[in-house]
């Protein structure tokens, strides 16, 4: 299914265009985004962390069981939070006057 719907933008005016979108909302990208979100925070907060420990704790304890079926693969996220503690981590010293 392909949808037609389009917006103008005229400066920080938007218009809806003529055609309608034809599909429901994904349901699943606030639940990606609560997760992500969550996930991350508690990983700034204790960094040492095994990050499938952190992965698996928002989604047991975070997430409602109702939702979890909308939830992404728990090594998506893992990976995720991986390359998140990697680009927060600090610079190695390039000499030993750090």
């Amino acid at each position: 299914m392909r949808c037609h719907a389009t917006v103008s933008q005229h400066g920080d005016h938007f218009e809806p265009g003529l055609h309608d979108h034809v599909h429901p909302a994904d349901l699943r990208l606030p639940v990606k985004a609560e997760l992500s979100a969550m996930s991350k925070h508690l990983m700034e907060l204790d960094p040492h962390r095994r990050a499938m420990e952190v992965v698996t704790h928002v989604m047991t304890n975070l997430i409602p069981e109702e939702q979890r079926f909308l939830a992404p693969k728990q090594k998506l996220v893992k990976w995720a939070l991986n390359r998140h503690r990697a680009k927060n981590r600090p610079e190695e010293p390039t000499d030993l006057d750090f």
